[in-house]
């Protein structure tokens, strides 16, 4: 786990269970206690998993446990803050722009991609960011 991109317990709302969550994503063997609703509204990819319009169903959709292998632990918590209402103010930093990115690729959340751009662009004209790249 890197220093830079560390995310304090105390700031993780997803480390308790409350009575809504009804999932729990496992990264780097840790549980983030989520809510499949608020994941679907925000991704097509997780709309598809838990309420599947067609006769397809994925495993996920009765699962409360999902292992999501190969992701790093602090990286979910910063994507997962985006995607919440009452966390979604959490700023995107230098140190949490590539976690969020790859994550809101993957599951398609674009107006996340969108935020991200948006932050991109105003580090480019920041005259302050403009001269650090010049040293």
């Amino acid at each position: 786990m890197s220093d830079k991109k560390a995310v304090p317990d105390k700031s993780n709302p997803f480390i308790a269970e409350d009575s809504l969550s009804d999932l729990g994503l496992v990264v780097e063997g840790k549980k983030l206690h989520v809510h499949k609703m608020i994941l679907a509204t925000s991704s097509p990819v997780f709309k598809a998993m838990f309420f599947p319009e067609s006769s397809t169903e994925f495993k996920e959709k009765n699962a409360t446990e999902l292992p999501l292998p190969g992701k790093n632990y602090d990286d979910v918590v910063n994507f997962l803050l985006q995607l919440y209402p009452r966390h979604n103010s959490a700023p995107i930093t230098d140190k949490t722009l590539e976690g969020v990115v790859a994550l809101a690729d993957e599951y398609q959340v674009d107006h996340l991609l969108d935020k991200c751009e948006l932050f991109i662009e105003t580090q480019l004209k920041s005259p302050s960011n403009l001269s650090a790249n010049r040293s």
